[in-house]
C-alpha cells in the first residue's frame, strides 16, 4: 500500500465516516468521489472463504445510501424517473439472480468446486449504490458542479500520486512487471488487486477525466476556472501519454473524431450516420491489435502484445459458444481463470456473454446506448449543446474502451463519469442554463457559477402544474419535484 499503516488506516476511515454522517450530501459526495481516484488505504474483510476490499469511498457511499432512502422514507426528496437508470437497474437485478443463483448451486452441492468469487459482485454493488447516490444528490447544478469538480481534483492528486513517489523521483505507470505478477494472483484468490496503481484504470481515469474537464470548459466558467481548467486537461493529456494504455489514448482520438463530425454536421447529424460513425470507430479499434507494437519499440506492458489480447478474445469467444447462456456471475471467472491467465476476456461484451449469456450481453449493450441516446437527444437545449456532445464523446470514449478493456463490467472510476453524465443529461433537459449577471461564490469543487433552473423564471414563479413534456426521451419531471430542487 502507499501507506502501509494501520494508524493511518483507521483515521481515514474514521474521517470517512464523520465526513459522510456530518457534512451536507453535496460535500461528503464530492469527498467521496474524490477519494475514487485515491486507494490510498483498504480494509480486507473475511466472507465466504475469501475476502472483500473496502476501501473510505465505500464507506462514504454507503452511509450517503443510508441517508438518501432515510430522506426518501421522510418524503423530503421527489422521485425522479430516467429510461437508462431504469434500464440498468434491470442489468442490476439479472446480475444479483445471476450471482444468487451461482451460489444456491454451490450450497446445495448441486455445483461443485471453489466458492463462487465475489470480485464481480463487489464491483456491481459498489458502482451501482455511487450511481444511485450521485443521482440523488445531484438535484441542481451547483451540486452536481461540486461532483464534477472533485473527480477532477481527484484525478489530479492520483497523478502526483502515480507519477511522483514520495522520494520525490518520477515513475512510470508502465513499469508493471510486478504489478502483473501479483495481479494474477490477487484475482485468481479473489483478493482483489494487491498495488494501488493499474495502468489500464490509469489511462482510462485520465481520458475520461479528459473529456469530462473538455465539458465543463464548455459551460463557460469563468476566466479564472477556465485557466484551472486548462491545465487540468493538460495534466490529465501527459497523465494519458505516460500510462502507455493504447487502447485508451485510441479511444480519447476516436472521440476527439466524433467531435469533429458532430461539429462540422452543426450538431445535426443524421442519427443513421452517427451510429455508423460510432460502431466504425469501435471496429476500427480492434485494428490496433493486428499490428505488433513490440516492432515499434512502444512500451505497452508484458499483456498488451499483438498475441496476448487476440489469443485472449479467440478464448473468450470460444467460451461464449460453448456456454451461450453464460456461466453465472462468480462463476466465470473461475472458469476463465482456469482457461487462461486472465479472469476476464478484455472485453465486456464478451464478459458479460460469459457472466450472464448472449441475449443479457445485448441487453448490455442496449442499456449503455440509451445514455448516449439521451445526450444525443439533449443537445437541442439551447446553452448546453457543445457539452452534450462532449457527453456524446464520452460514451464513445467507453463503447471505444470496452471492446479491449473493463469498462462498463462496473468499473468504479468510469462510473463517476457514467453517474456525472446522467445527472448532467437530467439537468441540462428540465433545467436550461441561465448564467447571472453576478459573479457569485463558486465553493471549493465548483467550476462554474450557480444558475437558476429557467431562463426568466424565478424560483417562486416556477409553474405549479405539470410540465410539458420533456425533450429528451425517458426524462420527465413534474413542478413538485422542481420545487424541492431549492
Amino acid at each position: 500500500m502507499l501507506l502501509d499503516s494501520s494508524l493511518v488506516e483507521i483515521v481515514l476511515f474514521s474521517m470517512a465516516v464523520l465526513v459522510s454522517s456530518v457534512a451536507s450530501e453535496r460535500v461528503a459526495l464530492a469527498a467521496a468521489l474524490m477519494m475514487s481516484f485515491l486507494p490510498v488505504a483498504r480494509a480486507e474483510l473475511p466472507l465466504f472463504g475469501s475476502t472483500v476490499g473496502l476501501r473510505p469511498e465505500d464507506v462514504m457511499i454507503g452511509i450517503l445510501a443510508i441517508r438518501a432512502v432515510v430522506s426518501r422514507l421522510l418524503g423530503r426528496s421527489v422521485r425522479r424517473r430516467n429510461s437508462f437508470l431504469t434500464s440498468y437497474a434491470g442489468l442490476v437485478a439479472v446480475c444479483a439472480l445471476s450471482f444468487l443463483w451461482v451460489g444456491v448451486a454451490w450450497a446445495s452441492g448441486a455445483s461443485q468446486g471453489a466458492p463462487p468469487t465475489l470480485y464481480f459482485a463487489q464491483k456491481m454493488i459498489g458502482s451501482s449504490v455511487l450511481l444511485w447516490v450521485t443521482w440523488e444528490v445531484c438535484r441542481t447544478w451547483d451540486a452536481l458542479m461540486w461532483s464534477v469538480g472533485a473527480a477532477i481534483v481527484g484525478g489530479l492528486i492520483m497523478f502526483g500520486l502515480v507519477f511522483f513517489s514520495p522520494e520525490g523521483h518520477q515513475t512510470s505507470a508502465s513499469e508493471s512487471a510486478e504489478y502483473y505478477s501479483e495481479m494474477y494472483q490477487a484475482k485468481f484468490q479473489n483478493v482483489g488487486h494487491l498495488t494501488q496503481w493499474n495502468p489500464n484504470v490509469i489511462g482510462m481515469s485520465f481520458g475520461m477525466l479528459l473529456i469530462v474537464t473538455a465539458g465543463a470548459l464548455a459551460l463557460r466558467p469563468s476566466t479564472r476556472y477556465r485557466l484551472l481548467l486548462s491545465a487540468a486537461g493538460a495534466i490529465f493529456t501527459y497523465g494519458l501519454a505516460r500510462s502507455y494504455t493504447r487502447t485508451a489514448m485510441f479511444a480519447v482520438a476516436a472521440a476527439a473524431v466524433y467531435v469533429l463530425f458532430r461539429f462540422a454536421h452543426l450538431g445535426y447529424a443524421k442519427r443513421g450516420a452517427l451510429t455508423l460513425l460510432v460502431l466504425g470507430l469501435c471496429a476500427g479499434s480492434l485494428a490496433i491489435y493486428t499490428v505488433d507494437a513490440n516492432a515499434f519499440h512502444f512500451d505497452l506492458g508484458a499483456d498488451m502484445n499483438t498475441g496476448s489480447r487476440l489469443a485472449v478474445w479467440c478464448t473468450g469467444f470460444d467460451l461464449l459458444l460453448t456456454h451461450p447462456v453464460g456461466l453465472g456471475v462468480g462463476r466465470a471467472e473461475q472458469v476463465v481463470a482456469e482457461t487462461m491467465l486472465f479472469d476476464s476476456a478484455h472485453n465486456d461484451w464478451l464478459d458479460y456473454g460469459l457472466e450472464l449469456g448472449v441475449c443479457e450481453s445485448l441487453y448490455a449493450f442496449w442499456t449503455f446506448w440509451r445514455l448516449y441516446g439521451q445526450c444525443r437527444a439533449a443537445t437541442r437545449v439551447p446553452g448546453v449543446m457543445v457539452a452534450c456532445i462532449l457527453g456524446e464523446a464520452l460514451m464513445v470514449f467507453f463503447f471505444v474502451g470496452s471492446l479491449a478493456l473493463q469498462v462498463f463490467t462496473f468499473q468504479k472510476q468510469v462510473f463517476v463519469g457514467i453517474a456525472i453524465l446522467v445527472c448532467f443529461v437530467h439537468l441540462a433537459a428540465d433545467m436550461p442554463l441561465r448564467r447571472p449577471r453576478s459573479t457569485m461564490n463558486l465553493g471549493l469543487f465548483g467550476v462554474m457559477p450557480p444558475m437558476h433552473p429557467h431562463p426568466g423564471i424565478g424560483q417562486d414563479d416556477w409553474p405549479r402544474g405539470p410540465l410539458p413534456k420533456c425533450a429528451v426521451p425517458g426524462i420527465r419531471q413534474t413542478a413538485k419535484e422542481l420545487a424541492c430542487h431549492g
